[in-house]
């Protein structure tokens, strides 16, 4: 950026409003005529289509450079700069108009801090580039030891489903166990019959389920169908102060009577029907 030496000389007209510096590229807008760096009004109207200073519309095409021998550009040119490089010892001085030349082809302290900068970006890669190598040396490293972890725990999962299926198989085996040896005995009532109603429909459940395939001498099936029976009725009643969970029992009850042989083939029958009715089959 070009250093003014007499900045209160400067007509604010000629001063950048948007950076606020005396433009190297300057240019106007059609139409309102306000100067601004080329730079500057371009990245302007890439975001909003008007004046920074009057808000007057203006689009890209409406930015003009100035034109030599015009009024403004003579103005332009009697601006008087400074080498941004002369804290470095750059002693050029001139129109603002030969600044862009004289930091192309003149100034000294310009081309030794560009090679010094080039030098610096060589420095720069040669790093990034050692590091760049180590990282890659890292991920080779980090690669092996994600491939060994991986196997170590695909073997650890493998042991883990082989114990799974052992402590299911000892569940299951310890479950049936339990089961023979705690039976559901029949609750009797004192007439002789079975004391099952509509509030013990789980423990008959469990009671012929225990027993699918090989119901006890000392149960009466017929009398176990009539509280079946008498149970369904119950539901398809539909008394107010039915149990809560009395359809899903009941539909339960009739599921395991159909797939025991405790019942006669007209009782078999009877228990489709119920299914029938209720749509559970």
């Amino acid at each position: 950026m070009a250093i003014t030496l007499r900045p209160e000389e400067v007509p604010k007209d000629l001063i950048c409003a948007i950076c606020l510096s005396v433009p190297l590229t300057p240019c106007t807008l059609d139409s309102c005529s306000h100067l601004f760096c080329n730079e500057c009004i371009s990245e302007s109207l890439s975001h909003q289509l008007s004046c920074p200073v009057c808000r007057d519309y203006a689009e890209e095409s409406d930015i003009e450079c100035l034109q030599e021998g015009t009024l403004g550009y003579r103005i332009w040119c009697s601006i008087i700069v400074k080498c941004d490089n002369h804290e470095l010892g750059c002693s050029w001085t001139g129109s603002i108009s030969d600044y862009n030349k004289h930091k192309r082809n003149s100034c000294r302290r310009q081309q030794n801090t560009d090679a010094q900068r080039n030098q610096e970006l060589e420095e720069e890669n040669d790093l990034l580039e050692e590091r760049n190598q180590e990282l890659e040396e890292e991920n080779e490293l980090l690669e092996e030891k994600l491939y060994s972890a991986e196997r170590m725990l695909n073997g650890v999962l493998s042991k883990c489903m082989v114990l799974k299926q052992q402590f299911e198989q000892m569940q299951e085996e310890k479950n049936l166990t339990l089961q023979n040896c705690v039976c559901e005995k029949p609750d009797c009532n004192d007439k002789g019959g079975y004391a099952y109603d509509r509030h013990s429909v789980v423990k008959l459940t469990k009671l012929i389920c225990q027993n699918l395939e090989n119901k006890p001498c000392d149960i009466n099936s017929n009398k176990i169908f009539e509280r079946v029976r008498h149970i369904y009725v119950t539901l398809k009643q539909g008394h107010a102060d039915n149990p809560d969970h009395l359809y899903i029992d009941v539909r339960m009850l009739v599921g395991v009577c159909l797939a025991s042989n405790w019942f006669t083939a007209n009782q078999l029958k009877n228990l489709t029907k119920f299914a029938f009715e209720q749509s559970w089959t």
